[in-house]
Protein backbone atom coordinates (compact mmCIF):
# COMPACT_ATOMS: atom_id res chain seq x y z
CA UNK A 1 0.00 0.00 0.00
CA UNK A 2 3.00 2.12 0.78
CA UNK A 3 4.78 1.32 -2.08
CA UNK A 4 1.54 2.20 -4.35
CA UNK A 5 0.91 5.51 -2.75
CA UNK A 6 4.19 6.66 -3.22
CA UNK A 7 3.97 5.89 -6.88
CA UNK A 8 0.89 7.48 -7.54
CA UNK A 9 2.35 10.90 -5.54
CA UNK A 10 5.05 10.78 -7.97
CA UNK A 11 2.99 10.18 -10.80
CA UNK A 12 1.09 13.01 -9.92
CA UNK A 13 4.26 15.14 -9.28
CA UNK A 14 5.37 14.55 -12.67
CA UNK A 15 2.29 15.32 -14.51
CA UNK A 16 2.04 18.83 -12.58
CA UNK A 17 4.80 19.22 -13.96
CA UNK A 18 4.90 18.47 -17.32
CA UNK A 19 0.89 20.47 -17.47
CA UNK A 20 3.04 23.70 -15.62
CA UNK A 21 5.51 23.53 -18.62
CA UNK A 22 3.08 23.12 -21.25
CA UNK A 23 1.67 26.36 -20.06
CA UNK A 24 4.78 28.18 -19.50
CA UNK A 25 4.93 30.82 -22.14
CA UNK A 26 7.82 32.02 -23.40
CA UNK A 27 9.01 34.27 -26.17
CA UNK A 28 11.70 36.62 -27.70
CA UNK A 29 10.85 40.18 -26.28
CA UNK A 30 9.97 42.84 -28.99
CA UNK A 31 8.92 39.24 -31.89
CA UNK A 32 5.72 39.44 -32.98
CA UNK A 33 3.35 36.61 -33.87
CA UNK A 34 -0.29 36.20 -35.99
CA UNK A 35 -3.16 35.99 -33.11
CA UNK A 36 -4.66 32.50 -32.23
CA UNK A 37 -8.09 34.05 -33.57
CA UNK A 38 -6.51 34.79 -37.30
CA UNK A 39 -7.36 37.98 -37.13
CA UNK A 40 -5.27 40.34 -39.34
CA UNK A 41 -6.13 43.58 -37.51
CA UNK A 42 -4.26 42.06 -34.23
CA UNK A 43 -0.68 40.62 -33.19
CA UNK A 44 0.64 39.04 -30.54
CA UNK A 45 4.00 41.32 -29.32
CA UNK A 46 6.27 39.61 -26.96
CA UNK A 47 7.10 41.77 -23.74
CA UNK A 48 8.65 40.20 -21.26
CA UNK A 49 8.22 36.36 -21.52
CA UNK A 50 4.68 36.50 -22.31
CA UNK A 51 2.43 37.97 -25.50
CA UNK A 52 0.29 40.60 -25.53
CA UNK A 53 -2.68 41.40 -28.04
CA UNK A 54 -2.06 44.49 -29.74
CA UNK A 55 -4.12 45.93 -32.33
CA UNK A 56 -2.21 47.97 -35.79
CA UNK A 57 -3.45 51.24 -36.31
CA UNK A 58 -6.25 51.95 -38.25
CA UNK A 59 -6.01 50.83 -42.25
CA UNK A 60 -3.41 48.81 -41.09
CA UNK A 61 -3.15 45.29 -41.37
CA UNK A 62 -0.44 42.21 -39.94
CA UNK A 63 1.77 40.55 -41.85
CA UNK A 64 3.88 37.39 -40.51
CA UNK A 65 7.23 37.93 -42.00
CA UNK A 66 8.40 34.36 -42.94
CA UNK A 67 10.94 32.28 -45.33
CA UNK A 68 8.41 29.79 -45.18
CA UNK A 69 5.01 30.92 -46.91
CA UNK A 70 4.03 27.21 -47.31
CA UNK A 71 3.71 26.76 -43.49
CA UNK A 72 3.02 30.16 -42.83
CA UNK A 73 -0.26 30.51 -45.09
CA UNK A 74 -1.50 26.96 -43.34
CA UNK A 75 -2.01 28.80 -40.09
CA UNK A 76 -2.86 32.28 -41.20
CA UNK A 77 -4.22 34.53 -43.73
CA UNK A 78 -1.21 37.54 -44.63
CA UNK A 79 2.34 35.55 -44.97
CA UNK A 80 5.06 37.34 -46.57
CA UNK A 81 8.97 37.21 -47.16
CA UNK A 82 8.94 40.33 -47.79
CA UNK A 83 6.96 43.00 -45.86
CA UNK A 84 6.03 42.18 -42.08
CA UNK A 85 4.22 43.97 -39.34
CA UNK A 86 1.13 46.18 -39.74
CA UNK A 87 0.86 47.15 -43.36
CA UNK A 88 -1.34 49.28 -45.36
CA UNK A 89 -4.11 46.77 -46.14
CA UNK A 90 -3.21 47.76 -50.28
CA UNK A 91 0.41 45.80 -49.01
CA UNK A 92 -1.56 43.15 -47.60
CA UNK A 93 -0.22 40.01 -49.22
CA UNK A 94 -3.97 38.39 -49.96
CA UNK A 95 -3.68 34.60 -50.45
CA UNK A 96 -6.27 34.81 -52.83
CA UNK A 97 -8.01 37.80 -54.25
CA UNK A 98 -6.60 40.88 -53.22
CA UNK A 99 -8.86 43.84 -51.18
CA UNK A 100 -9.47 46.52 -53.07
CA UNK A 101 -10.46 49.95 -52.35
CA UNK A 102 -12.50 50.73 -55.37
CA UNK A 103 -16.14 49.28 -55.97
CA UNK A 104 -15.81 46.72 -58.77
CA UNK A 105 -18.34 46.60 -61.36
CA UNK A 106 -21.19 44.26 -61.30
CA UNK A 107 -21.75 41.15 -63.15
CA UNK A 108 -23.66 38.90 -61.49
CA UNK A 109 -25.89 39.37 -57.85
CA UNK A 110 -24.57 38.72 -54.26
CA UNK A 111 -20.79 39.20 -52.89
CA UNK A 112 -17.94 40.40 -55.70
CA UNK A 113 -14.32 40.76 -53.86
CA UNK A 114 -13.12 41.83 -50.48
CA UNK A 115 -12.72 45.41 -49.37
CA UNK A 116 -9.11 46.58 -48.49
CA UNK A 117 -10.29 46.14 -44.95
CA UNK A 118 -11.10 41.95 -44.99
CA UNK A 119 -14.26 43.04 -42.14
CA UNK A 120 -16.24 44.36 -45.28
CA UNK A 121 -16.67 43.16 -48.91
CA UNK A 122 -18.40 44.78 -52.19
CA UNK A 123 -21.92 42.84 -52.73
CA UNK A 124 -23.57 43.50 -56.04
CA UNK A 125 -27.61 44.33 -55.94
CA UNK A 126 -28.02 44.03 -59.61
CA UNK A 127 -25.73 43.03 -62.21
CA UNK A 128 -24.37 46.03 -64.17
CA UNK A 129 -24.45 48.17 -61.12
CA UNK A 130 -21.64 49.45 -58.89
CA UNK A 131 -20.91 47.15 -55.78
CA UNK A 132 -21.64 48.57 -52.58
CA UNK A 133 -19.87 47.51 -49.48
CA UNK A 134 -21.24 45.75 -46.76
CA UNK A 135 -19.82 44.86 -43.09
CA UNK A 136 -19.21 41.23 -42.70
CA UNK A 137 -21.11 39.94 -38.83
CA UNK A 138 -18.83 40.44 -35.75
CA UNK A 139 -15.60 38.02 -35.23
CA UNK A 140 -15.74 37.43 -39.26
CA UNK A 141 -13.53 38.58 -41.92
CA UNK A 142 -14.58 38.46 -46.01
CA UNK A 143 -12.73 34.95 -47.44
CA UNK A 144 -11.36 34.58 -50.73
CA UNK A 145 -10.18 30.69 -51.02
CA UNK A 146 -12.21 27.53 -49.54
CA UNK A 147 -15.21 29.64 -49.22
CA UNK A 148 -15.64 33.14 -50.50
CA UNK A 149 -17.72 35.27 -48.06
CA UNK A 150 -17.70 36.04 -44.05
CA UNK A 151 -16.16 33.10 -42.18
CA UNK A 152 -15.26 33.40 -38.84
CA UNK A 153 -11.12 34.62 -38.23
CA UNK A 154 -9.86 31.66 -37.27
CA UNK A 155 -10.87 30.06 -40.69
CA UNK A 156 -10.20 33.49 -42.73
CA UNK A 157 -7.57 32.52 -45.32
CA UNK A 158 -6.17 29.70 -44.39
CA UNK A 159 -5.71 27.10 -46.32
Amino acid sequence: MKMNLQKAALFLCGLLLLLWDANAQSCTSGATSPPASGDPHYYNLCSDGAEVLTECPSSTLYVQGTTNVTACLATYGGCSQTVAGCVSCQDFPWPGAAGTLTAPACSAVGPVAPYCDPSYYWFCTSIYGTAELRECPSGDGFSTLRIFGCVDWYNWNTS
